[in-house]
Parts: structure tokens; C-alpha cells; sequence
């Protein structure tokens, strides 16, 4: 997958299988079943992501529907090992939306605050302050019964980065699978058996994987196990952590494949109900270091820097041209995506012979801008944190240099090449 596969992102196409298996083989079975050492994958990586991009294009998220997950202002922050009374903020004034049917990527390097975000939605983290509103209800005012009942009633599941630690090695899958509604008490016995089956068909997987340990399955089925075990009660929000992280390329692909599938029709529907099928569909957060493969199936993207959101727009067109100095440097840092003709990672460094109190970074205060100290573009107006604005409709960034970084960029390319023309010459002398 490359750069120009993004631009040229379809607007119209057929609809994917119900279910993502390849051709010659059956849900549980094979390859398609998520077996380690499959080809289930037609062809390569690039075939396989734009096979994914086409699928879900004309499927996307219901843009006129209300959001389904509206966070504000989030703020995490746990007590420091430094001392007494200390504490380490992790997410400050985080802020993004998730409509039905959208899928929304979040990235970030390592430390960014990415599965601190996913797992304060869902309650996992505590935090400080801000709005996480899921269906018109801030499920950060729900205390003790009504918190419990909310969690219970399914609404957000979260897939977890390891399939095989959040699988309970001494329960069969089934039993995991089914656990959420066991706890809740729905259904009875027969009724959970035959949700199980459902969800586990749902995912590719054949229902009688639900009498094996997670130990005695594949790698890719497990993660499709934990899938169905966060569907399995038709929650309206799925967030996934990592999902295919651990996976060779080949399940990489049918996962995407499936995360895709899900997204496009909530269990159920039918088109007598049209409208309320489309404002039901589920929608999703994918953290994920692989760009490559969010540019596959997300709708749009959240990119984090040190716990703070420093863009936030439609994936084609941040991937294509990054609003912000960061992002540019994560694109650049990706050959599977980077634009050719773009800078390099090297210029959207600070040079390593820069003084690091050149820009007055030993000076810079609290509250300066968290990327100042590694931009090569930044000045003293990044003494102060930028806020998130609107760069065109839709599309947002926290950069005071914005507009200019870009032009900034190309003076300083012209410069240095003209430096380097001279050096050349002065030799020849």
C-alpha cells in the first residue's frame, strides 16, 4: 500500500462477505479460520489493504447521525513514584468523536497516552475531568449501581492487545465468549450458547472452536475469539487495542477484513428499518502503531503526542498532507505510506548540532507547546499550548505554525541545498 492508493480512495464499491474467509475454504477451517500458517490473504499486503479500503468505502460512518461516543476535555493522571502527593498527567483536555458505523484510528508513538485514552472510556483508568457522553449519558457522573449497570448493559467492549492473556486459559473459549452475559444474567443457558454460536460465526470462526482452550488454537484465532467475546452482546462501541499487533501479515489482513465487516451493519438489521440500522451500526476506536494499516479501514484519524491531541481529521487527506509537524514525521517515518516527494525524516528533525537552549528550550515554561522541544519550527510563540483549531472543516490541528511550517520547510531545503552547491564548488576550486 502506498501514498497514491490513499488519494485515489474509492467512492463507491460492492459489498464485502459476510463473513472475511478466502475462496476455497470455510468459517473455522484453513487459513481463513486465522491458522498461523495460512495464505489466506490474496496476494500481498498492498492487495489485501485495498481490498479492505474498497470494501468498507461505501459503507462509511452515518456523518449526519449525532455522535455515538463524544469525549471532552479528558484528562488522566496517576500518582507519581517520585514522592508524596505528586502526580503524572497522562492525557490532558483530550477531546474526539465516534459516529455510528465510523471507524476512528488513534496513534501516537509509545508513551503518547493512546491505551490510557481507550481504557479511561471505558472505565478502566479513572480520570480527572472532562465529558465521555455515549448516547447522550456522561458515564463519568455514574457512580457504583448505575455505573455497574451501564458496564453491564454492553454498550462499549474493549478487544485487549493480548488475545491470549485475555483469554482465561482454563475456560474454553465458549465459556469466555459467553462470560459477559453470564455475569449480566441474560439469557438462559441454551439462549447463551446460541449467542455464542452466532458471534463466533460472525468473526469466521466455526462454532465448535467453542470447546477448546485458547491454548489449543492459533494465533489469529484467538484474536477473533476475543472479538466475539466483546460482540457477542451487540455493544454499540468497540474499541480494539493493538488488535493486529501480533499477527503475521497474512491474519493482519483477515482481521482488518472483519473489523471492517462488523463496522458496516449492526447484528439484526434488516432493511425494513433502514434508518434505525444506520444509527445503530457499531462504531470503533483502533489504536495502532501500523499506519498502514489504519489507512486500510479508518475513517478518520487522532494522532496524540505526549498525552495532548495535536490533530484530528479525515484519514486520506492527514495521511496525504499532515497539518502538523509531528504527523508529518510519523508519515515520513513509515515507508509503507510516506509520500516520496515529501520530507524526510531527517527534515523534520532538529538538527542534532542545534543548542537545545538555541530556541530557549531550557527556558520554555509548563505550559509551551509539548512538541516544542523536538520541531525544528518552533519559536517563542510555542512558549504557549496551542489549541486544537479548525484548519479547514472537519480537520483540526494545535500548531501555532500551521500555515507556515510547510513554506518554513522549503526555504530551509533551498538553503541547505545551496550551502551544500557552494561546498562543491569551493572543492572544485
Amino acid at each position: 500500500m502506498n501514498l497514491a492508493d490513499l488519494r485515489t480512495r474509492p467512492t463507491a464499491a460492492t459489498a464485502a462477505p459476510t463473513a472475511p474467509t478466502t475462496p476455497g475454504t470455510t468459517p473455522g477451517s484453513g487459513p481463513a479460520a486465522g491458522s498461523s500458517d495460512g495464505h489466506g490473504a490474496a496476494g500481498s499486503d498492498a492487495v489485501e489493504v485495498r481490498a479492505v479500503r474498497t470494501a468498507g468505502a461505501a459503507h462509511g460512518p452515518a456523518v449526519d447521525a449525532e455522535p455515538l461516543l463524544s469525549v471532552r476535555g479528558l484528562t488522566v493522571s496517576f500518582r507519581a513514584r517520585s514522592g508524596p502527593g505528586r502526580r503524572t498527567t497522562v492525557l490532558r483536555d483530550v477531546s474526539l468523536d465516534v459516529r455510528p458505523g465510523e471507524i476512528v484510528g488513534v496513534i501516537g508513538e509509545t508513551g503518547s497516552g493512546k491505551t490510557t485514552l481507550a481504557r479511561a472510556i471505558v472505565g478502566l483508568a479513572p480520570s480527572e475531568a472532562g465529558v465521555i457522553d455515549v448516547d447522550g449519558t456522561d458515564i463519568r457522573r455514574l457512580r457504583r449501581r448505575a455505573r455497574r449497570g451501564f458496564r453491564r448493559g454492553g454498550a462499549i467492549r474493549f478487544v485487549f492487545q493480548d488475545p491470549l492473556r485475555a483469554l482465561d486459559p482454563d475456560l474454553t473459549v465458549g465459556r469466555s465468549v459467553a462470560e459477559g452475559l453470564t455475569v449480566a444474567g441474560r439469557g438462559t443457558r441454551d439462549e447463551q450458547q446460541a449467542a455464542v454460536a452466532d458471534a463466533l460465526r460472525r468473526v469466521g470462526l466455526d462454532p465448535a472452536v467453542a470447546g477448546r482452550l485458547p491454548g489449543a488454537i492459533s494465533g489469529g484465532q484467538r484474536q477473533r475469539a476475543s472479538i466475539a467475546r466483546a460482540i457477542v452482546d451487540n455493544p454499540r462501541l468497540l474499541i480494539c487495542d493493538e488488535p493486529v499487533s501480533a499477527l503475521d501479515g497474512s491474519n493482519r489482513n483477515l482481521i482488518l477484513r472483519l473489523l471492517d465487516t462488523l463496522r458496516r451493519s449492526p447484528a439484526g438489521a434488516d432493511s425494513a428499518h433502514a434508518d434505525s440500522a444506520e444509527r445503530d451500526r457499531l462504531g470503533m476506536i483502533i489504536i495502532s502503531h501500523d499506519l498502514s494499516s489504519l489507512a486500510g479501514i479508518a475513517d478518520r484519524v487522532v494522532v496524540l503526542y505526549r498525552g495532548r491531541v495535536v490533530e484530528d481529521g479525515p484519514i486520506a487527506e492527514v495521511f496525504s498532507r499532515p497539518r502538523h509537524p509531528y504527523t508529518a514525521l510519523l508519515i515520513a517515518s513509515a515507508p509503507s505510506i510516506r509520500d516520496e516527494h515529501g520530507p524526510s525524516p531527517a527534515q523534520l528533525r532538529r538538527p542534532a548540532d542545534q543548542a537545545a537552549d538555541q530556541q530557549g528550550e531550557r527556558g520554555r515554561p509548563a505550559e509551551a507547546c509539548v512538541f516544542a522541544h523536538r520541531c525544528p519550527f518552533a519559536t517563542e510563540a510555542c512558549d504557549h499550548t496551542p489549541a486544537l483549531e479548525p484548519a479547514v472543516p472537519g480537520w483540526t490541528a494545535a500548531c501555532h505554525h500551521e500555515p507556515t511550517w510547510r513554506s518554513a520547510l522549503t526555504n530551509r531545503s533551498a538553503a541547505a541545498a545551496a550551502t551544500l552547491t557552494e561546498g562543491v564548488n569551493n572543492d572544485a576550486r
